[in-house]
């Protein structure tokens, strides 16, 4: 199996989500554990669903797994907690990232936008074995207040920047493969979505929860929505979210 980031793909299988080669591809230095899972009905006992579906689903997870060179680990759950499960899944197996799995034939260009909020390195340290020997591009992105210089000489400067910059050439990537942008918006959800619609794909850092996130929805699923595109979401450390060892 390889040593890249550990990151869950989550997909309802039973409702016909798979991955595309592609992106399966792009995800194949990581080590990945496909989650088939399905939202069994209220009225359903979970057992009965299993015992309904559970041949069914192995298989539609057979042919995901059969897209990857290596073996990838699977689990196949029924729940009524699609959020919750996800979660509970990719902390019993020590994922760092998770997946949208939105369509993406080819990666070959990849947005990583950088928040003061977001543990930069952590996020630079789950790009690189993706990206690193690869014929893929990484763009470095900043959305700033508007008062706040934009210029190419700025993005070069920004801390958050130089400091992913470091650590993807650290992590192997060639130089050449790093551009930087950042914009002055008063909207850095909208300009991230539109950036990432040029992209590939987008692999981005799990923010706290706020109670903007709350009201509108995560910011990384909101691109996602948006951008129309694959995203991994780099998880937060365990003890940034109250959680221990």
């Amino acid at each position: 199996m390889p040593d890249g980031p550990r990151i869950l793909v989550p997909l309802r299988v039973l409702e016909g989500e798979s991955l595309a080669t592609g992106l399966a591809t792009f995800l194949a230095p990581a080590s990945v554990v496909v989650l088939g899972y399905y939202v069994v009905p209220e009225q359903t006992p979970p057992g009965q669903a299993r015992m309904e579906f559970e041949e069914l689903g192995q298989s539609k997870l057979d042919e995901v797994t059969d897209l990857f060179a290596d073996d990838v680990e699977t689990r196949l759950v029924f729940t009524r907690g699609e959020a919750q499960t996800i979660d509970r899944v990719a902390d019993e197996l020590d994922c760092e990232a998770y997946l949208i799995a939105n369509p993406a034939p080819t990666v070959e260009r990849v947005l990583v936008p950088l928040h003061p909020d977001v543990d930069i390195d952590h996020v630079a340290r789950v790009v690189a074995p993706l990206v690193a020997g690869r014929d893929v591009e990484v763009t470095l992105f900043r959305a700033v207040s508007e008062d706040t210089d934009s210029s190419a000489e700025a993005a070069a400067e920004d801390p958050l920047v130089a400091d992913a910059r470091a650590t993807l050439l650290d992590g192997g990537v060639s130089s050449d493969r790093i551009s930087a942008a950042v914009v002055a918006t008063d909207d850095p959800i909208s300009d991230t979505a539109d950036v990432a619609a040029d992209h590939d794909a987008v692999v981005m850092g799990e923010r706290t929860p706020s109670l903007r996130s709350f009201v509108f929805g995560e910011e990384s699923d909101r691109v996602a929505d948006r951008s129309l595109g694959p995203v991994v979401v780099v998880r937060r450390e365990k003890m940034e979210r109250g959680e221990t060892t």
